[in-house]
C-alpha cells in the first residue's frame, strides 16, 4: 500500500492507495477488482466538499468517483474506483505491456494531488500465478473449443471398444468405474495426438507463465505440464466430468472426481484431503500425470495414475489444487474462443460408427482398458477383461441407500 500526502495551499490530507500490479483479460472477464483499496483522509481543519478521485492513463479507461462531503479529521474508503484497461489492449496483446496510470484527487475543482503508478497489462493467454487469485487458473480450462470434439470422438471409440457403449455419459450411470474409464479414454485419445513435452519456466506456479490453450496444444503438438493439464481438464469438463488441477512446486497435473461431487471451496491447500479421497474404500478421485501422454514409449493410463499418486504423497512439494467445477459455480468463466479467421482450421471428425468398427488393426485396437475393480450392473458391465475397481458402490438400477440420494435420484453435493 502506498500513502501519499495531499498538500496544496490550504489543503492537507492523505491518500492510501493499493492495487494489483498486473491485469489480464481473465481478471477483467471475471470481475476481479484491480483497485484493492483507496482511502482519502481529510486532515484539514475544514470540511471538504465536491471531492473527486479519478484514474486515467495510456490504455486505461478514464474513471472518476465523486464524494459530496468528507468531514474534517475523517477518512472515506472508495469501494468503486476502477482501474480498467482498454479491452483491445488485453485481447490483442501478444506480449506484456508496461504502462502507467495516474490517480488524482481534487477538492472543489482544485487538484491537490496527482500520482503516477506502474501496471503491467498481461497477454490474453498469460496466467499471473499464485500471487493473484490462483482460482483464475480455471479460466484457462476451455471446454467449449470445437477442436476438443476430435479428442472426444476418439475417446468415445475407446469407450465402445472397452465397454460396448460409446457414450461419454459422465455421471449418468452413477458408476465410478465407468467415469474412470472415461478419464482413461480421454488420456488415450490425447496420447494418440502425439504431443511433445517442453519444460515450463522456473517457479511458474508463483510467477505465472504464458499458457498454451487447448487449441494451441492440439495444433502445435507441444505443451508444458500446465498446458497439458489444462488441455486434459478442458476435455474432461467438455464431457461433463469434474476436473481438478493439482499444483506442485514446479509441476502440475490433473485429477477427476469419480463421483458427482466437488470441494466446498475453489482452492484447497491441504494435501491430506486428496490423499483421503484417493484411499482404498473411498476412491472418489483419480489423479493423472499428464506428461505421461507426451512420452514416446507406451505409458499406460495406469502408469500415469501411479506416477501422480507418488507425487501427491510428497506433501512438501504440494501447493494446492483448484476445483474447476466449484470455480464455475463461483462465477469464474472460461476464456472465450479466439479462432483465427485468416487461417481456417480444419476439424477432422468422422463421428462414431456403431457396429464392428474396432475389429481392424490399428492404434485403437492395441490399447487395452485400464485396470479397474468396480462391480457394476449387468446392463452397464464392461467386457470380461475389465476387472472391477471399487467395492460397495451402488449398482446401476438399484436405489442407493445414501440419504443424499432419495429415491435413487442423484444430487450434487459439496464435500
Amino acid at each position: 500500500m502506498k500513502g501519499e500526502i495531499l498538500r496544496n495551499g490550504k489543503r492537507c490530507g492523505k491518500l492510501l492507495f493499493d492495487y494489483l500490479p498486473c491485469v489480464n483479460y481473465a481478471m477483467l472477464r471475471n470481475g476481479v477488482a484491480t483497485c484493492i483499496q483507496c482511502v482519502v483522509e481529510n486532515e484539514d481543519t475544514t470540511d471538504w466538499r465536491q471531492v473527486r478521485v479519478g484514474v486515467r492513463g495510456e490504455q486505461i479507461k478514464p474513471h472518476e468517483v465523486m464524494l459530496d462531503f468528507i468531514p474534517q479529521g475523517q477518512r472515506i474508503q472508495l469501494n468503486n474506483l476502477k482501474i480498467e484497461p482498454e479491452l483491445d489492449a488485453l485481447v490483442n496483446s501478444t506480449e506484456s505491456i508496461q504502462t502507467k496510470f495516474s490517480v488524482s484527487v481534487s477538492v472543489a475543482d482544485e487538484e491537490v494531488l496527482q500520482e503516477e503508478y506502474d501496471i503491467s497489462l498481461l497477454p490474453f493467454d498469460q496466467w499471473p500465478g499464485n500471487n493473484v487469485m490462483p482460482q483464475l487458473l480455471a479460466s484457462f480450462v476451455t471446454p467449449n473449443h470445437p477442436l476438443l470434439s476430435r479428442v472426444n470422438s476418439k475417446a468415445s471409440q475407446f469407450m465402445e471398444k472397452w465397454t460396448g457403449s460409446s457414450s461419454l455419459d459422465a455421471y449418468q450411470t452413477q458408476d465410478r468405474n465407468r467415469v474412470r474409464l472415461q478419464v482413461a479414454a480421454i488420456y488415450e485419445a490425447l496420447r494418440s495426438e502425439s504431443i511433445s513435452y517442453c519444460e515450463p519456466p522456473a517457479s511458474f506456479e508463483s510467477s505465472g507463465q504464458r499458457v498454451r490453450l487447448a487449441d494451441k496444444v492440439l495444433t502445435e503438438k507441444l505443451g508444458t505440464c500446465l498446458d497439458t493439464s489444462l488441455l486434459f481438464a478442458s476435455c474432461l469438463e467438455s464431457i461433463g466430468v469434474f476436473p481438478i488441477i493439482v499444483m506442485m512446486r514446479g509441476h502440475a497435473f490433473i485429477g477427476a472426481w469419480l463421483d458427482e461431487t466437488f470441494y466446498h471451496q475453489e482452492v484447497c491447500d491441504d494435501s491430506s484431503y486428496l490423499l483421503k479421497q484417493m484411499a482404498d474404500g473411498i476412491n472418489n478421485v483419480v489423479l493423472v500425470e499428464t506428461t505421461c501422454m507426451t512420452m514416446s514409449g507406451a505409458v499406460t493410463f495406469d502408469d500415469a495414475v501411479g506416477q501422480a499418486s507418488q507425487k501427491i504423497h510428497d506433501e512438501r512439494s504440494f501447493v494446492y489444487f483448484v476445483d474447476v467445477h466449484r470455480c464455475r459455480l463461483g462465477g469464474i468463466r472460461p476464456l472465450p474462443q479466439r479462432i483465427q479467421n485468416g487461417n481456417e482450421w480444419v476439424l477432422p471428425n468422422d463421428g462414431v460408427e456403431h457396429g464392428d468398427r474396432v475389429s481392424g488393426e490399428g492404434y485403437l485396437c492395441r490399447i487395452q482398458p485400464p485396470a479397474v475393480h468396480c462391480p457394476v450392473a449387468a446392463s452397464a458391465r464392461a467386457p470380461a477383461d475389465v476387472p472391477d475397481l471399487f467395492s460397495g458402490h451402488p449398482k446401476v438400477g438399484e436405489t442407493p441407500e445414501s440419504p443424499g440420494r432419495p429415491g435413487g435420484r442423484y444430487r450434487l453435493r459439496p464435500l
